[in-house]
């Protein structure tokens, strides 16, 4: 079976491969056919989005290490107090919320290019 496209067709199809982030013609093409998935576009700018965000947590983590830090001090001087104990608590639930997210982002964008 042959099949044939005009110029323009064929030109607007080879743009939206280069931005598809398929490495093979015949992956993206049955991609597109049989509609298996979803064909991200602009896939540098998600995973460009995902680095930022794993940035984000990365510092976040941080911030709780600095915490950490803060109530071991607060414990040896006496300080430390139930709110304190609650509000970290709340934070690492946060951070916890976060990653979990960040991950089954990862994942999910991943599966999408099997080839």
């Amino acid at each position: 079976m042959k099949c044939y496209v005009t110029t323009l067709a064929f030109d607007r199809l080879k743009m939206e491969f280069d931005d598809s982030g398929f490495r093979s013609w015949s992956a993206y093409l049955r991609r597109r056919l049989i509609g298996k998935g979803t064909i991200i576009q602009r896939p540098r700018e998600v995973l460009e989005a995902l680095d930022r965000i794993g940035a984000e947590i990365g510092r976040i983590g941080n911030n709780i290490n600095q915490m950490t830090k803060l109530a071991h001090l607060m414990e040896k001087e006496g300080r430390l107090n139930e709110q304190t104990i609650r509000q970290f608590g709340e934070e690492l639930c946060n951070y916890h919320h976060a990653l979990k997210e960040l991950s089954l982002a990862y994942y999910n964008l991943l599966t999408r290019f099997d080839d």
